[in-house]
Protein backbone atom coordinates (compact mmCIF):
# COMPACT_ATOMS: atom_id res chain seq x y z
CA UNK A 1 0.00 0.00 0.00
CA UNK A 2 1.72 3.34 -1.11
CA UNK A 3 2.55 5.85 1.74
CA UNK A 4 0.67 9.38 2.65
CA UNK A 5 2.79 12.23 2.42
CA UNK A 6 1.60 15.42 4.33
CA UNK A 7 2.46 18.64 2.71
CA UNK A 8 1.61 21.73 4.03
CA UNK A 9 -0.80 24.22 2.05
CA UNK A 10 0.07 27.45 3.86
CA UNK A 11 3.13 27.70 5.98
CA UNK A 12 1.47 29.62 8.68
CA UNK A 13 -1.29 27.54 8.78
CA UNK A 14 -0.26 23.85 10.62
CA UNK A 15 -3.52 22.72 10.98
CA UNK A 16 -4.70 22.58 7.21
CA UNK A 17 -2.28 20.68 5.00
CA UNK A 18 -2.34 17.89 2.06
CA UNK A 19 -2.18 14.00 2.08
CA UNK A 20 -1.10 12.64 -1.22
CA UNK A 21 -0.96 9.01 -1.88
CA UNK A 22 0.31 6.96 -4.70
CA UNK A 23 2.92 8.14 -7.58
CA UNK A 24 1.72 11.68 -9.26
CA UNK A 25 0.97 11.89 -12.68
CA UNK A 26 -0.20 15.13 -13.81
CA UNK A 27 0.05 17.12 -16.70
CA UNK A 28 -0.13 20.94 -16.84
CA UNK A 29 -1.55 22.48 -19.77
CA UNK A 30 -1.60 25.69 -17.74
CA UNK A 31 -1.24 27.14 -14.32
CA UNK A 32 -0.98 30.61 -13.06
CA UNK A 33 -0.50 32.33 -9.50
CA UNK A 34 -0.67 35.43 -8.14
CA UNK A 35 1.67 36.92 -6.03
CA UNK A 36 0.52 39.56 -4.11
CA UNK A 37 2.99 40.76 -0.99
CA UNK A 38 0.44 40.95 1.16
CA UNK A 39 -2.75 39.36 -0.37
CA UNK A 40 -4.12 38.41 3.15
CA UNK A 41 -5.20 41.76 3.30
CA UNK A 42 -7.56 41.63 0.78
CA UNK A 43 -10.96 40.97 1.13
CA UNK A 44 -11.50 38.37 -1.65
CA UNK A 45 -9.13 37.29 -4.81
CA UNK A 46 -8.70 34.61 -7.07
CA UNK A 47 -5.00 32.93 -5.77
CA UNK A 48 -4.61 30.48 -8.42
CA UNK A 49 -5.80 29.11 -11.82
CA UNK A 50 -5.04 26.03 -13.49
CA UNK A 51 -5.95 23.28 -15.95
CA UNK A 52 -5.01 19.82 -15.69
CA UNK A 53 -4.64 16.20 -16.69
CA UNK A 54 -4.56 13.72 -14.16
CA UNK A 55 -3.65 10.20 -14.24
CA UNK A 56 -4.01 6.87 -12.28
CA UNK A 57 -4.59 5.89 -8.64
CA UNK A 58 -3.16 8.86 -7.59
CA UNK A 59 -5.17 10.04 -4.54
CA UNK A 60 -5.31 13.88 -2.92
CA UNK A 61 -6.93 14.36 1.06
CA UNK A 62 -7.59 17.89 1.64
CA UNK A 63 -7.60 18.20 5.57
CA UNK A 64 -9.14 21.35 7.04
CA UNK A 65 -8.60 23.23 3.15
CA UNK A 66 -7.73 27.09 3.97
CA UNK A 67 -9.24 28.07 0.54
CA UNK A 68 -12.11 27.98 -1.90
CA UNK A 69 -11.37 25.59 -4.77
CA UNK A 70 -13.46 25.02 -7.39
CA UNK A 71 -12.84 21.65 -9.70
CA UNK A 72 -14.58 21.48 -13.04
CA UNK A 73 -14.38 18.22 -14.63
CA UNK A 74 -14.22 18.24 -18.42
CA UNK A 75 -13.29 14.40 -19.15
CA UNK A 76 -13.61 11.83 -17.01
CA UNK A 77 -15.01 10.97 -13.57
CA UNK A 78 -13.68 11.78 -10.10
CA UNK A 79 -14.85 10.65 -7.02
CA UNK A 80 -14.72 13.36 -4.27
CA UNK A 81 -15.21 11.86 -0.31
CA UNK A 82 -15.93 13.93 2.74
CA UNK A 83 -16.88 12.54 6.29
CA UNK A 84 -20.70 12.25 5.12
CA UNK A 85 -21.07 12.42 1.38
CA UNK A 86 -19.49 10.51 -1.47
CA UNK A 87 -20.50 12.05 -4.83
CA UNK A 88 -18.78 11.64 -8.22
CA UNK A 89 -18.29 14.01 -10.56
CA UNK A 90 -18.16 13.74 -14.22
CA UNK A 91 -18.12 15.83 -17.42
CA UNK A 92 -19.58 19.47 -16.97
CA UNK A 93 -19.97 19.59 -13.04
CA UNK A 94 -18.59 21.61 -11.19
CA UNK A 95 -17.40 20.65 -7.64
CA UNK A 96 -17.29 23.28 -4.52
CA UNK A 97 -14.62 22.90 -1.44
CA UNK A 98 -15.16 25.80 0.82
CA UNK A 99 -12.37 26.87 3.53
CA UNK A 100 -12.41 23.81 6.71
CA UNK A 101 -13.58 21.20 4.33
CA UNK A 102 -11.55 18.00 4.75
CA UNK A 103 -11.85 15.99 1.33
CA UNK A 104 -10.30 12.95 -0.50
CA UNK A 105 -10.40 12.66 -4.03
CA UNK A 106 -9.30 10.53 -6.90
CA UNK A 107 -9.41 9.76 -10.81
CA UNK A 108 -12.76 7.13 -10.75
CA UNK A 109 -10.79 3.70 -11.40
CA UNK A 110 -7.64 4.61 -12.18
CA UNK A 111 -8.59 6.77 -15.35
CA UNK A 112 -7.48 9.88 -16.62
CA UNK A 113 -8.97 13.13 -15.74
CA UNK A 114 -9.03 16.76 -17.04
CA UNK A 115 -10.49 19.35 -15.32
CA UNK A 116 -10.34 22.95 -14.58
CA UNK A 117 -9.31 24.05 -10.92
CA UNK A 118 -9.82 27.73 -9.38
CA UNK A 119 -8.61 29.03 -6.12
CA UNK A 120 -9.73 31.60 -3.94
CA UNK A 121 -8.35 33.37 -0.99
CA UNK A 122 -9.39 36.89 1.18
CA UNK A 123 -10.02 37.74 4.48
CA UNK A 124 -13.24 37.98 4.56
CA UNK A 125 -13.68 34.66 1.69
CA UNK A 126 -16.01 32.59 4.31
CA UNK A 127 -18.65 35.69 5.19
CA UNK A 128 -18.85 36.14 1.42
CA UNK A 129 -18.92 32.34 0.69
CA UNK A 130 -21.82 31.95 3.44
CA UNK A 131 -23.67 35.39 2.19
CA UNK A 132 -23.73 33.81 -1.57
CA UNK A 133 -24.76 30.21 -0.08
CA UNK A 134 -21.91 29.01 -1.72
CA UNK A 135 -20.13 27.65 1.71
CA UNK A 136 -21.43 23.57 1.68
CA UNK A 137 -19.31 20.94 -0.20
CA UNK A 138 -21.31 20.25 -3.33
CA UNK A 139 -21.62 19.01 -6.56
CA UNK A 140 -22.92 21.56 -9.29
CA UNK A 141 -24.35 20.19 -12.84
CA UNK A 142 -23.82 23.20 -14.90
CA UNK A 143 -26.61 24.21 -17.67
CA UNK A 144 -23.94 25.18 -19.96
CA UNK A 145 -20.03 23.57 -19.59
CA UNK A 146 -18.58 25.63 -22.02
CA UNK A 147 -19.42 28.92 -20.69
CA UNK A 148 -18.41 28.24 -17.12
CA UNK A 149 -14.87 26.44 -18.48
CA UNK A 150 -14.58 29.74 -20.61
CA UNK A 151 -15.13 32.48 -17.25
CA UNK A 152 -12.94 29.80 -15.65
CA UNK A 153 -10.01 30.10 -18.24
CA UNK A 154 -10.83 33.95 -18.18
CA UNK A 155 -10.03 34.11 -14.69
CA UNK A 156 -5.93 33.93 -15.75
CA UNK A 157 -6.61 37.24 -16.48
CA UNK A 158 -7.77 37.79 -12.82
CA UNK A 159 -5.31 36.34 -11.49
CA UNK A 160 -2.71 38.71 -12.76
CA UNK A 161 -5.08 42.11 -12.52
CA UNK A 162 -4.58 45.07 -10.23
CA UNK A 163 -5.46 44.11 -6.59
CA UNK A 164 -8.76 45.95 -6.65
CA UNK A 165 -9.49 44.70 -9.94
CA UNK A 166 -8.53 40.78 -8.91
CA UNK A 167 -11.62 41.29 -5.83
CA UNK A 168 -13.82 42.90 -8.16
CA UNK A 169 -13.87 40.44 -10.80
CA UNK A 170 -13.46 37.55 -8.03
CA UNK A 171 -16.42 38.47 -6.69
CA UNK A 172 -18.88 39.19 -9.97
CA UNK A 173 -17.60 35.47 -10.65
CA UNK A 174 -18.98 33.95 -7.43
CA UNK A 175 -21.80 36.27 -7.73
CA UNK A 176 -22.80 34.50 -11.08
CA UNK A 177 -21.66 31.18 -9.66
CA UNK A 178 -24.31 31.65 -6.69
CA UNK A 179 -27.17 31.87 -9.09
CA UNK A 180 -26.17 29.02 -11.48
CA UNK A 181 -25.48 26.91 -7.52
CA UNK A 182 -28.96 28.12 -6.07
CA UNK A 183 -31.13 27.34 -9.60
CA UNK A 184 -29.04 23.65 -9.62
CA UNK A 185 -29.49 23.11 -6.00
CA UNK A 186 -33.48 23.15 -6.32
CA UNK A 187 -34.56 19.40 -4.65
CA UNK A 188 -35.51 18.52 -8.43
CA UNK A 189 -32.24 19.05 -9.84
CA UNK A 190 -30.71 15.20 -8.17
CA UNK A 191 -34.12 13.54 -8.75
CA UNK A 192 -33.62 14.69 -12.56
CA UNK A 193 -30.14 13.79 -12.51
CA UNK A 194 -30.78 10.49 -10.52
CA UNK A 195 -33.66 9.17 -12.96
CA UNK A 196 -32.05 10.25 -16.20
CA UNK A 197 -28.98 7.87 -14.76
CA UNK A 198 -31.20 4.93 -14.06
CA UNK A 199 -33.48 5.47 -17.52
CA UNK A 200 -30.09 5.75 -19.70
CA UNK A 201 -27.97 2.89 -17.85
CA UNK A 202 -30.73 0.35 -16.84
CA UNK A 203 -29.03 -2.65 -18.59
CA UNK A 204 -26.18 -2.64 -16.54
CA UNK A 205 -25.61 -3.89 -12.48
CA UNK A 206 -26.73 -0.48 -11.30
CA UNK A 207 -26.18 0.13 -7.08
CA UNK A 208 -28.68 2.73 -5.61
CA UNK A 209 -25.07 4.16 -3.59
CA UNK A 210 -23.45 4.76 -6.94
CA UNK A 211 -26.90 6.88 -8.80
CA UNK A 212 -26.83 8.80 -5.05
CA UNK A 213 -23.18 9.83 -5.90
CA UNK A 214 -23.57 10.48 -9.43
CA UNK A 215 -26.85 12.65 -8.74
CA UNK A 216 -24.92 14.29 -5.94
CA UNK A 217 -26.46 13.45 -2.93
CA UNK A 218 -26.66 10.95 0.01
CA UNK A 219 -28.59 7.86 -0.42
CA UNK A 220 -30.86 9.44 2.14
CA UNK A 221 -31.47 11.91 0.30
CA UNK A 222 -32.12 10.17 -2.73
CA UNK A 223 -34.67 7.96 -1.35
CA UNK A 224 -36.36 11.23 0.40
CA UNK A 225 -36.58 12.57 -2.69
CA UNK A 226 -38.24 9.72 -4.38
CA UNK A 227 -40.16 8.72 -1.69
CA UNK A 228 -41.68 12.55 -2.32
CA UNK A 229 -41.97 13.20 -5.41
CA UNK A 230 -42.22 9.66 -7.57
CA UNK A 231 -43.86 7.65 -4.57
CA UNK A 232 -41.34 5.02 -4.64
CA UNK A 233 -37.78 3.81 -3.99
CA UNK A 234 -35.30 4.34 -6.24
CA UNK A 235 -35.17 0.23 -7.15
CA UNK A 236 -38.84 0.64 -7.53
CA UNK A 237 -38.51 3.11 -9.98
CA UNK A 238 -35.75 1.41 -11.80
CA UNK A 239 -37.90 -2.25 -12.20
CA UNK A 240 -40.14 0.27 -13.55
CA UNK A 241 -38.00 0.78 -16.35
CA UNK A 242 -36.40 -2.42 -16.93
CA UNK A 243 -40.14 -4.16 -17.00
CA UNK A 244 -41.74 -1.29 -19.83
CA UNK A 245 -38.39 -3.11 -21.70
CA UNK A 246 -38.98 -6.52 -21.18
CA UNK A 247 -42.87 -6.08 -22.03
CA UNK A 248 -41.64 -4.70 -24.70
CA UNK A 249 -40.02 -7.60 -26.18
CA UNK A 250 -41.96 -10.34 -24.67
CA UNK A 251 -44.31 -8.50 -27.01
CA UNK A 252 -42.42 -7.86 -30.27
CA UNK A 253 -39.35 -10.33 -29.88
CA UNK A 254 -39.42 -14.17 -30.05
CA UNK A 255 -36.37 -14.03 -27.21
CA UNK A 256 -36.26 -16.19 -24.78
CA UNK A 257 -37.04 -15.18 -21.24
CA UNK A 258 -33.52 -15.56 -19.42
CA UNK A 259 -32.38 -13.28 -22.80
CA UNK A 260 -34.75 -10.96 -22.45
CA UNK A 261 -34.41 -10.79 -18.58
CA UNK A 262 -30.34 -10.31 -19.35
CA UNK A 263 -31.34 -7.69 -21.26
CA UNK A 264 -33.46 -5.46 -19.13
CA UNK A 265 -30.40 -5.63 -15.96
CA UNK A 266 -32.05 -8.15 -13.91
CA UNK A 267 -29.51 -10.43 -12.35
CA UNK A 268 -30.96 -13.47 -13.03
CA UNK A 269 -34.34 -14.83 -14.87
CA UNK A 270 -35.64 -16.12 -11.46
CA UNK A 271 -35.65 -12.23 -10.02
CA UNK A 272 -36.99 -11.15 -13.54
CA UNK A 273 -40.01 -13.48 -13.12
CA UNK A 274 -40.73 -12.31 -9.16
CA UNK A 275 -40.86 -8.45 -9.89
CA UNK A 276 -42.83 -9.32 -13.29
CA UNK A 277 -45.34 -11.72 -11.21
CA UNK A 278 -45.00 -8.90 -8.57
CA UNK A 279 -46.07 -6.15 -11.42
CA UNK A 280 -48.45 -7.73 -13.68
CA UNK A 281 -49.43 -11.15 -11.57
CA UNK A 282 -49.02 -13.34 -14.25
CA UNK A 283 -45.27 -14.67 -15.23
CA UNK A 284 -43.91 -13.18 -18.48
CA UNK A 285 -44.63 -16.66 -20.39
CA UNK A 286 -48.42 -16.21 -19.53
CA UNK A 287 -47.86 -12.84 -20.32
CA UNK A 288 -46.66 -13.11 -24.19
CA UNK A 289 -49.40 -15.57 -24.65
CA UNK A 290 -52.07 -13.32 -23.16
CA UNK A 291 -50.71 -10.50 -25.50
CA UNK A 292 -50.09 -12.43 -28.81
CA UNK A 293 -53.96 -13.73 -28.54
CA UNK A 294 -55.43 -10.65 -28.03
Amino acid sequence: MSKEIRKNTEPDCPESYDLFSGTPNIERIFSKSCHYLNRRDLPLFTLRISEVYRRGTYTLKHVRYPHFALEMILEGEMEFRTEDQRQIAGPGTLYLIPPGTTVHFTCRNGMEVRKLCAIFGGENLKGILVTLKLSDSRMVSLPDPDVMAGRLRDLRETVSAPVFENSLRSYQFLLELSRLAGEENSAQMPLGRAVSLLESNFQEDLQIPEIAARAGVSERTLRRLFRNELHCSPLEYLNQVRLKFATGKLQNTGLRIKEIAQRSGFVSSARFCTVFQEKYHMTPGDFRKKTKSE
